[in-house]
């Protein structure tokens, strides 16, 4: 027993520190937003954290948490808004922020759209 008490104890440590920031910052906005409390669920949710942070920073995660606790799609607003959720559907919350563009086309080359049009209905003709 004492040496499994040792590893975990040494797990904590490794752990990163974003991941508990995370999730009791999650439990806080949930219960907020939502009016009901959040159970987490230790490890499995550490985890996911862990994964998303991997490609996100702290602040891009917490503001696709918010949209996702504020969606009205009738997806999202089907589901419990939990860690998981946000797992399964980061892309779609990430692409949901606005952000500005860094280098958006500029309108003078873009044909217009009739013209896109006309030419995708003669290609397919």
């Amino acid at each position: 027993m004492r040496r499994a008490k040792k590893r975990s104890s040494r797990l904590r440590e490794n752990t990163d520190p974003r991941i508990k920031n995370f999730i009791d910052w999650f439990f806080t906005e949930y219960r907020n937003r939502l009016g009901r409390p959040y159970h987490v669920k230790g490890g499995k949710e550490g985890n996911l954290i862990k994964g998303l942070l991997s490609t996100f920073d702290l602040p891009t995660l917490k503001r696709c948490a918010v949209v996702l606790l504020e969606s009205e799609d009738s997806f999202l607003s089907q589901t419990d808004r939990g860690i998981g959720i946000l797992a399964n559907q980061i892309n779609k919350l990430a692409g949901m922020i606005q952000q500005p563009m860094l280098h958006p086309a500029p309108a003078a080359h873009l044909p217009p759209a009739d013209l896109l049009y006309r030419k995708g209905a003669a290609d397919h003709a």
